[in-house]
């Protein structure tokens, strides 16, 4: 089956000038994914008519094309107007259109004038789609086997008609097209360039890419297929998991959050030493619980520290300036079970780190209380 091609024309010389940032594309781009389809290319252009029509041109391999911007009724909202230029066809009066116009300028205690009226006027034989909380409706068009979807540029006017009109448009329209399958693994510990040295040892199928995305304290490693071949997947899967198993935190979507809040009971207290005074530890926490106490003071007596069940202390090393200490304890363990784990403290996001080794070190703590394992990468940089 022929690759569905959707692809993107963004207009607004904001875009060009870096005033605003093009978020509608992002935006596309992960909701396409969630669906299996993939947006193949983006165009930013300006407010210039030869531009825009010319971008028209550029994108006439795919089959669905989304055009953000210039819907509006000032005199550089002019990409209807391109179209029609370029498909060759008439902007005419829409009267759905107008009637809506009319409506959500009620709602505002406006009127319709020469200016606003402007929006209202179509290509022929276009397909309104409404725009609930704007004033400018989105367009649809075919022309030469292709369709296109037009959008204002507001970023929450444009979100709200992606997920609500348009993607469930595409897939009504080209069923069982779907691109790809993706799956998740996110990992914390090691970086990308070691991921892929141990992923170099196993061979892969030919229908799967490895892709990565690298965020202040995880790394994101998708295993995306060109094809339906779920056997491809699950191959792949296993071998991520034999290689970097021990540094996943979590598939499919990243829950640690979630997980540690299912674990905790309402009685397991946790108590925080912090004398290095991390200062996101306090915020990353009240993530998944409020029944923790924080301190920065480090002679805590032992029948103050017998009222939580965990103990958390974040220690500088003296003899090893640059090096951190976290020890994670469990009280209700017979042995006092604790986990130490260094970090090199000039790392450049060092209080995120802290922080959700902190949380990762205590989710496996209870976990898997017996298990030795450390965060090799924190270690060397």
């Amino acid at each position: 089956m022929k690759k569905l091609l959707v692809e993107m024309i963004c207009t607004g010389d904001e875009l060009l000038c870096g005033y605003v940032e093009n978020s509608n594309s992002t935006f596309l781009a992960q909701c396409l994914q969630k669906t299996g389809l993939t947006l193949n290319k983006i165009s930013v252009v300006g407010d210039n008519f030869e531009d825009i029509t010319n971008a028209f041109k550029y994108h006439e391999q795919a089959n669905v094309i989304i055009v953000n911007g210039g819907l509006g009724p000032t005199s550089d909202d002019i990409t209807l107007e391109c179209f029609a230029k370029y498909s060759g066809v008439e902007l005419e009066k829409n009267e759905e259109a107008l009637d809506d116009l009319k409506k959500a300028l009620s709602q505002r205690r406006r009127k319709l004038d020469n200016q606003n009226i402007k929006q209202v006027y179509l290509p022929q034989k276009a397909i309104v789609i409404k725009n609930p909380i704007g004033t400018a409706c989105g367009v649809m068009c075919e022309y030469n086997n292709r369709i296109y979807y037009f959008t204002p540029g507001v970023p929450k006017e444009f979100k709200r008609m992606i997920t609500d009109k348009i993607i469930p448009s595409i897939l009504s329209k080209y069923n069982n097209q779907n691109n790809f399958n993706i799956k998740y693994f996110f990992t914390f510990g090691i970086g990308e360039a070691d991921i892929n040295t141990k992923l170099n040892n196993y061979n892969f199928p030919n229908s799967i890419k490895i892709g990565y995305r690298v965020t202040e304290t995880y790394t994101e490693l998708k295993l995306i297929s060109d094809t339906k071949i779920l056997d491809d997947v699950e191959i792949a899967s296993s071998f991520i998991k034999d290689a970097v198993g021990d540094y996943i935190i979590s598939e499919d979507s990243f829950n640690r959050f979630n997980q540690l809040t299912e674990l905790l009971k309402l009685n397991d207290n946790v108590l925080i030493i912090d004398n290095y005074k991390s200062t996101s530890i306090i915020s990353e926490f009240k993530k998944f619980t409020e029944n923790f106490t924080y301190t920065t003071i480090s002679n805590i007596d032992s029948e103050q520290k017998a009222k939580h069940r965990f103990i958390i202390e974040i220690i500088p090393q003296k003899e090893k300036v640059k090096n951190l200490c976290i020890s994670i304890t469990d009280n209700q363990l017979k042995n006092s079970f604790i986990k130490e784990f260094f970090i090199h403290s000039n790392h450049r996001n060092i209080n995120e780190i802290i922080a959700f080794m902190c949380i990762d070190g205590l989710y496996r703590l209870i976990t898997e209380p017996n298990k030795e394992y450390t965060y090799p990468y924190f270690e060397n940089i």
